[in-house]
């Protein structure tokens, strides 16, 4: 890479290089970023990100993703767009909980080839230790960054390699199940580094909230079972205008349609109605 101005100490550029270098061999690395809400996790990750991408900027539309469905797009967005760097923020819904779900399974698929598209992959969340096993038992995940506090001005990273974050890992499940956190200070890390708050706060929060937000609506649409015109669309194998006559025809209450931002989302039942609409047409 180029001589660059970075915005972080040696530390974290040392370690970065090294993941990097792995992965331009051949070999699969997750980088993780932990801490608590508002630490820093982003900043960081962005700015690793320039750093990566030679100086040029951080495209925020194909290489940050929010929540594990927007990485599974925007992971082909960005080998395609021949980045080496992706972030996956709010990585918290890749949980041991969803082990068994094609969810995961996806996820799991996609960071086990990333190693083909020579991809550096960072996965932020406030507590890594939720995170789903498979990358733990496949060694894809070689360092954590824990940003142990941050200021107005610059943020404190501990930085720990496989073996020390993995017993952290343990020691959260164990011996301090009720306050987590203490983990960290229970193993010393490999080293600590520092890294400069940014300059464009305001850009960053607005992207960041931007993704939380949309995140936060799919999951309430999801755990509702809401779905919007472009859902209806793809459930039913139907032109938007189709779906759009046919729910006009339905004449729903203002109470059965829920608003979220600019979208109208749709209980279940308008869906089967149109399923049963279509059937009776193929017979």
């Amino acid at each position: 890479m180029t001589e660059q101005k970075l915005l972080f100490t040696k530390p974290i550029k040392n370690a970065v290089d090294s993941l990097y270098n792995r992965v331009l061999g051949g070999r699969g690395a997750i980088l993780l970023i932990d801490g608590g809400q508002s630490s820093g996790k982003t900043t960081l990750a962005e700015e690793i990100g320039t750093y990566i991408n030679n100086g040029k900027p951080f495209d925020w539309d194909i290489q940050y993703a929010m929540g594990g469905v927007d990485f599974i797009r925007k992971f082909y967005l960005a080998s395609k767009a021949g980045y080496k760097y992706i972030v996956y923020d709010e990585a918290g819904d890749f949980t041991t909980k969803g082990v068994i779900s094609t969810f995961n399974k996806e996820l799991n698929h996609i960071f086990d080839k990333a190693r083909a598209f020579g991809m550096l992959i960072v996965m932020c969340c406030p507590n890594f230790s939720v995170l789903d096993n498979g990358i733990f038992d496949q060694k894809l995940v070689r360092v954590l960054f824990n940003i142990e506090y941050k200021t107005n001005k610059y943020g404190k990273v501990r930085i720990y390699p496989y073996r020390g974050l993995m017993w952290i890992k343990h020691l959260m499940k164990t011996k301090y199940k009720i306050i987590p956190a203490l983990a960290y200070n229970s193993i010393t890390p490999f080293s600590s580094g520092v890294f400069r708050d940014s300059t464009d706060k305001k850009a960053i929060s607005s992207k960041s909230m931007k993704g939380k937000k949309d995140l936060l609506i799919k999951n309430i649409t999801k755990i509702n079972q809401l779905y919007s015109i472009v859902d209806l669309t793809r459930e039913l194998g139907r032109t938007d205008r189709w779906v759009r006559q046919k729910i006009k025809k339905l004449k729903l209450k203002k109470n059965e349609i829920e608003k979220f931002g600019r979208a109208y989302y749709y209980p279940k039942f308008v869906l089967k109605l149109l399923e049963k609409q279509i059937n009776r047409g193929n017979k």
